[in-house]
């Protein structure tokens, strides 16, 4: 089979199964409507606004999608799926995520590090993610569907508060447990100075996490860099370890916010 021929057939495979997930998302969410807007929580609404913000993710996905192209001598190069959509992807952001109590912004646009932070909203960097050790080389490979993963599947959940420049970031599991974060940004000039990366305090106790950009074209939306730190008696915070993590589609928590409820991963990904 020539490779333009292999290439064109495994774009219109992945393109129908995220278009199948975006109609399967889109049904669940006009199941729900009503509960969403009529549970009696301020946060019924919002959830419900994260969750149709998933489906449309799947539409940006089938739309701008790119995949290997395995060429006859043997290299491989990622190239665009055509035909590509030039069409914005229409996300509910801006004061659609505004509570009504004049708190933050979530914003479904990724963190951009190399721009100041009071220049963007706090991201929804929402969906499953899962600790890798291997490097680029390992992370290449499982986004490509060529290696299935063996890290612990976590479901982020960010969500706005009623303080504007903080957020909410759940952490769930399959099995029950959870963790609750503050969010926050912060100045880092790792890459440029003056630049942005994320900031997470896990409540209740003095760990934090500098969540930071693999740099270089990878976007914050897909891959990150988490480095570990502790808040010692002067307020300063001590790194303690790194770890890499990579993206491999959506997810929900239950409605106590007690485990993961579902996941739909991205096309391609072996689990």
């Amino acid at each position: 089979m020539a490779p333009q021929v292999e290439h064109q057939r495994n774009c219109q495979l992945h393109r129908e199964e995220e278009i199948n997930l975006y109609y399967q998302c889109t049904q669940n969410d006009i199941n729900n409507y009503a509960l969403h807007h009529f549970g009696g929580e301020k946060r019924s609404y919002p959830r419900w606004v994260d969750e149709y913000n998933v489906c449309i993710s799947h539409i940006h996905t089938a739309k701008t999608l790119h995949l290997d192209f395995y060429h006859e001598d043997g290299t491989v190069t990622l190239e665009p799926c055509d035909p590509q959509s030039a069409t914005p992807s229409v996300f509910i952001e801006g004061k659609d995520h505004d509570d009504g109590t004049g708190g933050s912004i979530v914003s479904p646009d990724p963190l951009d590090p190399t721009l100041p932070c009071d220049q963007q909203n706090l991201p929804n960097w929402s969906g499953i993610w899962v600790e890798i050790w291997g490097g680029a080389e390992e992370a290449d490979a499982i986004l490509a569907g060529e290696l299935q993963h063996t890290g612990t599947e976590r479901c982020y959940t960010v969500q706005p508060t009623p303080i504007p420049s903080e957020a909410r970031l759940l952490e769930t599991w399959d099995n029950p447990g959870s963790r609750d974060y503050t969010l926050t940004l912060r100045r880092d000039d790792s890459i440029v100075e003056n630049g942005c990366m994320i900031h997470t305090h896990l409540r209740g106790t003095n760990y934090t996490q500098w969540v930071k950009s693999l740099g270089g074209e990878i976007s914050f939306a897909d891959q990150i860099n988490e480095d570990w730190h502790h808040i010692e008696e002067d307020g300063s915070e001590k790194y303690l370890s790194s770890h890499h993590e990579i993206r491999v589609g959506s997810c929900r928590a239950t409605d106590d916010e007690s485990h993961t409820a579902e996941k739909h991963y991205t096309a391609g990904i072996l689990h």
